[in-house]
């Protein structure tokens, strides 16, 4: 059995939970995974997954991009997988993103580790060949960012390990494990903490902050994290937290994209319950009466009330806007929202408009973190614009833009990185600010001087 130590002489036993782990074209199996400690040049503590039966390459001839040897000897090397275009089925599947405006992208090869030593072979690999590096972990990212051309896609689905100790109440959280993942494996102890809406949706979600269920109870999912595990640019194995990095460890709370390759966390937990609640489906006609019942509503209830989960949505053409309200729904925000929802042109039927009542003792304090969340919040909206037609793109950005502009005298300036179909880099608005947005960049400096990690909200040094 390994252990997880708060130091490297004091150890203590955790709870294994065996987790299905899927390869690419192959039948799923349950394997269990070895958490040990090692030493690290930044850290005296780095917790290293290792998978037991390692995953069978599907790939079995190079790219004509890159020598059939330099590829071949990549596969040689790793547990996990590499993956070219020559591998048809198996490459196309890890190279499947939710948002449908960003699958042209065409990379040159996608790895797919089972552990540290994977990603750093795989980061020295695309530093040995020139090629751009982009992460994927769940697939969701608004932007497309888990996919780019002509680089190496690091694709982290077959790390989706959760290991949950029920007596700390805290679990290690593999980097590919989806919220569904995450949220199986707690159930099982009757534990949990805020996770987001869609069961599909990966790390990033908890990485850019999290809003989603029970976040009015317990804070953002972010706010759970106690530790954080990456490889750098240099390659070196690092965890952070508020006592080891602290500088980074806050980073990762908003923007850890920008310093490495999330391998795994650790969190703390909450017990279930006795909580109640359900799907309502109500007429598009009553929007602004249901609205205002539930704002005021909300705010009357005790500190316990909780907003419920969404059921996800299929793959689509995909643009988000999102912003901070300056405080409760007002009647005129209300009966804008209901107009603007009820004028979206046909084209754009799937799309949702999204009010999410927040306050509550999980926004009572600011956030800690280079988050938009960093003051307290009452509530925030999104917009997700979607479309199946690739020749309605146009026409839904420019639906989504209209969206912002017109509930701006509504909204502060504050943009939900997680929700922002924005290009460009980070803005003093995403990250709580101009002094926050400094820190970021002397912390880029530090970890990745080179901006290796830039598909992303990229921050500009």
């Amino acid at each position: 059995m390994g252990t997880v130590a708060g130091s490297i002489d004091e150890a203590r036993p955790l709870t294994f939970v065996e987790h299905s782990l899927r390869s690419s074209g192959s039948q799923s199996r349950n394997e269990a995974f070895d958490v040990s400690c090692v030493r690290s040049k930044k850290c005296p503590l780095v917790a290293n997954f290792s998978t037991m039966t390692p995953a069978t390459a599907q790939a079995t001839s190079a790219s004509p991009e890159l020598s059939q040897e330099a590829t071949a000897a990549l596969r040689t090397s790793l547990r996990g997988n590499v993956l070219t275009v020559d591998d048809g089925a198996a490459f196309q599947k890890a190279g499947e993103v939710w948002n449908k405006m960003y699958q042209d992208r065409a990379p040159r090869v996608i790895v797919q580790p089972l552990g540290n030593t994977d990603v750093v072979k795989a980061l020295k690999f695309a530093e040995d060949h020139s090629l751009d590096v982009a992460v994927k972990g769940g697939g969701h990212s608004a932007l497309g960012h888990g996919l780019i051309d002509g680089g190496l896609v690091i694709d982290m689905s077959l790390m989706r390990g959760v290991v949950v100790d029920p007596v700390t109440k805290t679990a290690v959280i593999q980097g590919g494990a989806t919220l569904g993942d995450i949220d199986e494996e707690m159930g099982v102890y009757d534990l949990m903490f805020p996770l987001g809406h869609y069961r599909r949706t990966g790390m990033g979600l908890i990485l850019g902050g999290g809003l989603g269920v029970a976040a009015r109870k317990f804070g953002v999912a972010s706010e759970h994290l106690t530790s954080v595990t990456l490889v750098t640019a240099e390659g070196e194995v690092v965890t952070c937290s508020r006592d080891v990095e602290e500088d980074l460890f806050w980073a990762c709370h908003g923007a850890a994209p920008n310093f490495g390759v999330v391998t795994s966390v650790t969190v703390r937990l909450h017990d279930v319950g006795p909580y109640y609640g359900g799907l309502m489906l109500l007429p598009g006609a009553h929007y602004h009466e249901v609205a205002r019942f539930l704002s005021q509503m909300t705010y009357a209830q005790t500190q316990d009330s909780m907003t419920g989960p969404l059921d996800g949505m299929p793959p689509v053409h995909v643009y988000w806007v999102s912003n901070k309200l300056q405080g409760l729904p007002t009647d005129d925000f209300i009966q804008t929202y209901d107009e603007l929802f009820s004028g979206a042109p046909p084209e754009l039927a799937p799309s949702m408009l999204i009010l999410d009542l927040q306050g509550g003792e999980g926004f009572e304090k600011p956030a800690y973190g280079p988050l938009y969340l960093s003051k307290p919040t009452m509530a925030s909206w999104y917009a997700i614009i979607c479309w199946t037609d690739v020749s309605d793109r146009e026409k839904g950005i420019a639906y989504a833009k209209k969206i912002k502009e017109t509930l701006a005298p509504f909204s502060t300036a504050q943009e939900y990185a997680n929700m922002c179909s924005a290009e460009g880099t980070q803005s003093a608005e995403m990250v709580g600010g101009e002094e926050s947005l400094q820190r970021l960049r002397s912390v880029k400096q530090k970890w990745d001087p080179t901006n290796k990690f830039r598909s992303n909200h990229n921050i500009s040094i």
